[in-house]
Order: C-alpha cells, then sequence, then structure tokens
C-alpha cells in the first residue's frame, strides 16, 4: 500500500493462530480504514503449550521478513528493503485511522528507518534491573503533564508517561524490522523455542540496543511512540482517553493532518468522525492497543467500546 509515488509500500502483518470474535474486530477495522490485506502469521496452527506459540510467534514473523511470500506482481526481496511493515496483536489492536495518515506521521516524526513500538507506562515482564527497565529515555512528554509534582511519581503507575517498549503494535522499514525479529527468533532458539513472554523478548533485544547506545555503538533505531501520534497503548491510560467528534477538514495543531482522512476512506459519508483521542498528548492515534484491561473489547454480550468507533 502507498498513496503516491513519493509514499513507501506498507504491509500488515497480524499474527494469529485461528478465528475468533476478537479478530474479527480488529481485522473489520483494518478493512474499514482501507489497510491492505494482512498477511497472518501462524494461522491455523497448534501448539502443545502457549510458551511454544509465543516462541513461534516470533519466529513466524522473523522466518516472513527474511523471505516473504510475495505474488508475482509485489516487488523482489531485494526491492522490499525500503518498504514500511507493521505488525499487530491479532486480538486487541482496532484500526482508527487509515494508511496515508500513519505513514505521514512515520515519516514527518521519527527518524528514517526508525522502528517504533508503542509506549507503555509499565515495564513487563522484564525485570527493574534489565536494561529494558533501567535504561529507557525519558518521554517526550512535559514532566508535569499530569500536574506539577504528580507526573511520574504515582506509585500505581497511571499517572506517569509511557516510556517503555509494548510489542503489540510495531511500524518501521523492512530491514530494521527484519533484523529486530531475528535477533528475537534466536533469543527464543536459545531458551528451546519456549517463550514465556515475546514482549519481554523484544525488551530484551532493546536492552540490548541501549546498552549499545552508551557506548556509541549503537546497531539499530528502535524509538518509542511516546505522544500516541501512531499507538495508544492503554495499560493504566483508559482515563487519558476521551473521545470526541472531531471535523477532520479544521482540524489544528498536532491533529492537523486529519484531513488525509477524508480521501482514503471510501466509507466516509461525511467529515466529521467520532475519534478517541489522547489528550494527555493531544494526539489522535491510528492505532488503539487494549493491552491491559480488556472491558473495551467487549465479548458475545457486550459491544464494549466497539460501537463507539467512527464508522457506526
Amino acid at each position: 500500500f502507498g498513496n503516491s509515488s513519493n509514499s513507501p509500500r506498507l504491509h500488515l502483518l497480524i499474527p494469529v493462530t485461528g478465528p475468533s470474535l476478537l479478530f474479527c474486530k480488529s481485522f473489520a477495522s483494518a478493512i474499514l480504514n482501507s489497510y491492505p490485506p494482512p498477511i497472518l502469521i501462524n494461522f491455523n496452527s497448534t501448539f502443545s503449550n502457549p510458551a511454544f506459540a509465543r516462541g513461534a510467534k516470533l519466529a513466524g514473523i522473523a522466518d516472513y521478513l527474511s523471505d516473504p511470500l510475495l505474488p508475482p506482481t509485489s516487488p523482489n526481496p531485494i526491492d522490499i528493503d525500503s518498504d514500511v511493515v507493521l505488525i499487530t496483536d491479532g486480538f486487541d489492536v482496532w484500526f482508527q485511522l487509515p494508511p496515508p495518515l500513519l505513514l505521514h506521521r512515520y515519516i514527518a516524526h521519527f527518524p528514517p528507518g526508525a522502528v517504533v513500538f508503542g509506549a507503555d507506562k509499565l515495564c513487563w515482564p522484564n525485570t527493574a534491573s534489565s536494561a529494558a527497565c533501567r535504561l529507557p529515555p525519558e518521554s517526550t512528554l512535559p514532566n508535569d503533564v499530569y500536574g506539577v509534582n504528580q507526573t511520574d511519581n504515582d506509585p500505581g503507575g497511571y499517572r506517569v508517561r509511557p516510556r517503555y517498549l509494548n510489542s503489540g503494535t510495531v511500524l518501521g522499514g523492512w530491514r530494521g524490522v527484519r533484523e529486530i525479529y531475528k535477533r528475537a527468533k534466536e533469543l527464543g532458539e536459545g531458551r528451546g523455542g519456549k517463550v514465556w513472554s515475546d514482549q519481554g523478548v523484544l525488551a530484551e533485544v532493546w536492552g540490548g540496543e541501549l546498552e549499545r547506545e552508551q557506548m556509541k555503538e549503537s546497531e539499530l533505531a528502535m524509538v518509542m511512540d511516546y505522544e500516541s501520534r501512531l499507538f495508544m497503548t492503554m495499560t493504566h491510560a483508559h482515563e487519558d482517553l476521551q473521545w470526541e467528534i472531531v471535523n477532520i477538514t479544521t482540524s489544528a495543531d498536532i491533529n492537523s493532518d486529519l484531513y488525509l482522512t477524508r480521501t482514503h476512506l471510501p466509507t466516509l459519508l461525511h467529515n466529521e468522525l467520532f475519534l478517541a483521542k489522547n489528550i494527555i498528548s493531544n494526539s489522535t492515534p491510528a492505532l488503539l492497543h487494549f493491552n491491559g484491561m480488556k472491558f473495551p473489547l467487549g465479548n458475545n454480550k457486550d459491544a464494549g467500546w466497539w460501537n463507539r468507533m467512527w464508522w457506526f
């Protein structure tokens, strides 16, 4: 997917082992926002225990990035290094805004070729002494964004600025993402393919990179989306979110690019959308990742927040 000759092609990868109501919601939201058909990693696969499934998740993504199954009309593997790949969890990510806006923000606000992860308020599941928990840079959000002497001092982890890696949403240049998942796969294989947390392994990769940065030997451009321009990670952040009716032709400030939405949503009938906004960063994220508490996702009896999305 590319919205102009100057835009990189976008590929969507979703690791998911089988169909479910939650996956159908995520998939439907991607279709309604005109994302490219996703590559489903490990679909219809079964594993003897969850640890092997998580190891296979990392390996499956790494293997596809190293040897993508492309149709004859697609670029060859050499050309694909200049493409952009988006990886999302299969059960708790909803797409809110279309690819042209996502790519515009990625190019405008992040270093060329960077691999951007969702930013989390909690460092989990890595230990407090790990590099992934000790060494992350400060958030780019103001240090008084929750109030003077209140920001980052909440022992409950709610009124804190996100700065830790969350692996549920990833966007970056194909080459960089491939190298990160190659290293993660190798770490998993070193543990016999049994991985307690794929996020923990990816955070280990980032921790190693942070240590190399201290020695001026950085190899991977791994950065966090501190301001929810691309992704909003919902751990301890439900109160940071507010639903608003937004006129996409007159939006200002950080969301002035919402006009890009108008011509790329074939299902859109008007210029006003009901959108979820991060009121702390004042940004309207392209994707919502409902990690942590799952009540917004709903279930067979309750729609949760699903009927708040702009297509209703």
